[in-house]
């Protein structure tokens, strides 16, 4: 099976061209870090506008002030191990650890305020098994290891607009988990939605612009080369393992869309506050972040029963989308809205009874609408216990995709609902939460009670439990009855 990307033999030859200014860029740094400060001193700019991700790396006074006095490098960092330990009793018990992985995050951010260099790599050493394969967003894996630069980018700010240039993640939308208008960064679902936060979305090589109009904003993206959504691996604990009427699915590796100036990706977002409301207009043209499972064929397993040849495939689309934000007395709610007129996918066949499906399916194009709305309610905890001074939040999510047409296979993800309370105690060293993830559709359930504790000096420990259940036809299902503990220690550092 040819997995997605390029052999390490034609890394050079494939290469793209993007990368190779970066890695110019990255042996460059401090000379440009030099001289980028006479250029920044002479601008008189505004202070920079934080628009589609988080830079800030610690204190932000601090870092003002250093850079007030002519540049700087700030470094840092964790390392994690972290651990999936299974609790299915009637499993073998070499099959009881799911998981050893040890991590370690890097940032590194340097230069002057406006002119800079950034970079947030992961490396990664776990028990997986990978063919040694690059992939165009310069994520490299081998046996037991991979490495990714979701944050790799030059920033040159000016006086009215921004311009950065390398890998970037685009968090645009408001919403705190699925956001129907982030059309550029496909997903990590290798452990389904059990990764953390800051790794289900990979960045993607792209050129962005960021016009500042007054207090709005005006940002401009293109991405290039495609990037593909990354899916669970065969012979691991979250391969997709289901069957269609008696028949194996087999789903081959994503593969990206071949360079084609109509496989580049662009989009454009418009920010303004109105009357206390966050709004943010977007529209959207390039490949769909989301992969249509097509069945191909069969294919024949030694010793196994005849299996049926499923391939993500990946289609341009159209999107325009609507993201709201407003805060009111405790609470802050959201509402995310994506429409399609060019949504494809994959038409069904009804072969229960002993038809035959016919090979390979057909793929139809229809509208489509995305949706997602939630809100974040502040608890006010010390009202209720006198002496409480920790943070408690509510937070509820619910989102729903919209197919306006008949006889197409559903999404991977369904209505979703996401329900999480959390609040902390002993100072904010202590946190404890619990999140439900509820499949509304195909009835599966994740239910997560976790408590992390931090230690001085950088150090802490999580602890959590996932309960799951869930029809087969769901992805929730597909781990029914694999309910697990994950664990992991984190030591964070700055240089």
């Amino acid at each position: 099976m040819k997995k997605e990307g390029i052999s390490r033999q034609g890394v050079a030859s494939h290469m793209p061209l993007l990368w190779l200014v970066l890695l110019a860029i990255m042996y460059m740094v401090p000379f440009l870090s030099n001289t980028v400060m006479a250029a920044d001193i002479m601008l008189k700019k505004k202070p920079p506008v934080q628009a589609e991700e988080d830079d800030s790396d610690g204190d932000e006074d601090e870092s003002a002030t250093r850079e007030a006095q002519g540049g700087t490098t700030e470094l840092q960092g964790f390392i994690e191990f972290e651990n999936f330990t299974g609790t299915y009793p009637h499993q073998a018990f070499r099959d009881i650890v799911k998981k050893n992985e040890i991590r370690n995050n890097l940032s590194l951010r340097t230069g002057s305020e406006n002119f800079y260099f950034v970079m947030n790599s992961n490396v990664y050493i776990h028990d997986y098994v990978h063919d040694p394969t690059v992939y165009r967003n310069g994520t490299a894996r081998g046996s037991s290891f991979e490495i990714n630069f979701n944050k790799l980018y030059y920033n040159a700010e000016f006086s009215f607009f921004r311009l950065r240039a390398g890998n970037q993640i685009y968090q645009w939308g408001t919403a705190d988990v699925f956001n129907p208008t982030s059309y550029f960064n496909p997903m990590d679902m290798r452990e389904a939605l059990f990764k953390d936060q800051d790794e289900l979305r990979q960045g993607v090589p792209s050129l962005s612009s960021l016009f500042f109009i007054g207090d709005d904003t005006l940002e401009l993206v293109i991405v290039p080369l495609h990037v593909p959504a990354l899916l669970p691996e065969k012979n691991t604990f979250w391969e997709l393992r289901y069957e269609e009427e008696g028949y194996p699915i087999s789903i081959a590796a994503s593969r990206p869309m071949e360079p084609d100036i109509k496989n580049i990706a662009v989009g454009l977002q418009y920010y303004k506050n109105i009357l206390s409301t966050d709004v943010n207009i977007s529209a959207y043209y390039g490949p769909d972040t989301e992969p249509l499972f097509r069945p191909m064929g069969t294919i024949a397993v030694p010793n196994e029963p005849i299996a049926v040849d499923v391939r993500p495939e990946y289609h341009t689309t159209i999107k325009t989308g609507l993201a709201l934000s407003r805060g009111w007395n405790d609470f802050v709610f959201q509402f995310e809205a994506a429409y399609s007129p060019l949504k494809t996918g994959v038409v069904d066949q009804d072969y229960s009874g002993g038809q035959i499906p016919q090979f390979p399916f057909k793929t139809r194009t229809f509208h489509a609408l995305y949706t997602t709305a939630g809100f974040n309610y502040m608890i006010p905890m010390n009202k209720l216990f006198e002496g409480h001074e920790g943070d408690a939040v509510l937070t509820t999510e619910y989102s729903r995709p919209t197919y306006f047409s008949r006889n197409i296979m559903d999404p991977m993800l369904g209505d979703i609902l996401i329900v999480r309370v959390e609040d902390t105690f002993l100072y904010s060293r202590l946190k404890v939460l619990v999140t439900g993830i509820v499949d509304i559709t195909e009835k599966g359930t994740i239910i997560m009670p976790e408590v992390q504790y931090r230690f001085p000096m950088g150090l802490s420990i999580n602890v959590s439990y996932a309960f799951i259940h869930g029809r087969e036809r769901s992805m929730i299902g597909l781990y029914t009855d694999n309910d697990f503990i994950r664990m992991r220690v984190r030591y964070e550092y700055k240089m």
